[in-house]
């Protein structure tokens, strides 16, 4: 630049290394295609599942179909609605452990156990590739302080990743065993496995092997991702080997593992099919979406109850005084006044302080249900919950309430 002095003008040249400034652009710029990449996943992800779902439900209405037709589409717009409901899970998960708000609710648990229980969820899908599963695992417990849905959600991600990603008629080997003060669970497949410049990167969020058009080995490079931090809140850590393409893949979880004799803490699940039936109930549906209120109200009136719905708070209150519920589903987003503040007035009102009230909401951050609780919510059902949770719910109170 030039420079303008009174005795004579002079020109100042200044060299700057800008090294640092082009490494960062360039990762700026391979993190955006990242991005266009997952956004492009994301969309063929979850159209497949709904375009499943519509041709399903179009079957199902069709008077010419015979029952056996109408039975698979409806068995396959479900299994596509799980699918949904899981992408949509991990992206949510995704997004709370990078902000740092998954709260893990530990306990002694037993890893074998836990690890035991993801595999048997994983089982319609083993069966479906004819993948040939290998098991290796201590005799006696293998205690962890963990959070056992955590763990199980690390377990079926490996497996879902090591299913995806292993041919037809494979070989899975899923081991356990205690090392020195760690617990290390190994999951090893005759797969596809991974080149050397994948592995560094495999856990990063969005990473995936390189795909074909066909897709079928589907996903959004979530998977991984989840498992890796997971892990790390566990205070553990998480790699990955592979001998190169098509050589298989082999990942190793360590996590801190209990003392010996270490007694790990009984789960406790509820069998919602072995509730018994709750009987005629009076039930007060709220819901904004016209849809998701008059579909919950059916399922709810074909089960036998006795149903009414509204639309609004106001509405909701004036119902309450005229029905008198035993329970009420409320949604939490409504219009004008919001359902933690139904609640609230519910809990005010002369009779109400003993009915049921189920928060059923797309809202289930822990603050949500913090904030549900303090309004005098019993319990929250995040959308999409299956009903058969609510008739679970109410048969366990009219059976609380008779003791």
């Amino acid at each position: 630049m030039r420079i303008a002095w009174p005795a004579q003008a002079l020109i100042l040249l200044t060299i700057a290394d800008v090294t640092q400034q082009h490494q960062a652009f360039g990762r700026l710029q391979s993190a955006d295609q990242q991005k266009d990449e997952f956004l492009a996943m994301l969309a063929h992800e979850l159209r497949n599942p709904l375009a499943a779902i519509r041709n399903g439900l179009q079957v199902w209405e069709r008077d010419s179909a015979d029952k056996e037709t109408q039975k698979i589409a409806r068995l396959g717009a479900q299994r596509q609605l799980d699918h949904e409901i899981r992408l949509v899970e991990d992206l949510l998960d995704v997004s709370r452990i990078t902000r740092g708000i998954i709260i893990l609710k530990t306990e002694s648990i037993d890893l074998v156990e836990t690890v035991r229980r993801a595999i048997e969820a994983m089982r319609p899908e083993f069966e479906a590739y004819a993948h040939e599963i290998t098991l290796a695992f201590p005799t006696g417990v293998l205690p962890i302080k963990g959070d056992a849905m955590r763990i199980e959600q690390v377990m079926t991600n490996l497996l879902g990743n090591a299913i995806k990603y292993t041919p037809h008629g494979g070989h899975i080997r899923i081991s356990i065993e205690r090392y020195l003060d760690d617990a290390v669970l190994t999951v090893v497949d005759s797969g596809i496995g991974m080149t050397a410049e994948l592995i560094p990167t495999i856990f990063d969020i969005f990473v995936q092997a390189e795909r074909s058009l066909d897709r079928k080995a589907a996903g959004l490079g979530l998977g991984l991702a989840l498992v890796h931090r997971l892990v790390g809140l566990h205070g553990g850590d998480v790699r990955a080997y592979s001998e190169g393409p098509n050589r298989g893949s082999k990942f190793v979880v360590r996590l801190p593992a209990m003392p010996h004799g270490t007694a790990a803490e009984e789960p406790v699940h509820v069998a919602l099919h072995s509730v018994p039936s709750p009987g005629t109930m009076r039930i007060l549906v709220v819901d904004d979406n016209l849809d998701a209120l008059e579909s919950s109200a059916a399922l709810l009136r074909i089960d036998g109850h006795e149903v009414e719905t509204a639309r609004d708070g106001p509405s909701a209150l004036l119902c309450v005084e005229q029905f008198k519920p035993e329970v009420v589903l409320l949604d939490i987003g409504l219009p004008d006044m919001d359902g933690y503040e139904v609640a609230r007035r519910i809990r005010s009102m002369p009779g109400q302080h003993d009915t049921l009230l189920i928060a059923h909401s797309g809202y289930g951050e822990e603050e949500h249900l913090q904030r549900a609780t303090q309004a005098g919510f019993d319990h929250h059902l995040i959308k999409p919950a299956d009903l058969s949770q609510l008739s679970a719910l109410v048969a366990l109170y009219r059976e609380r309430r008779v003791r």
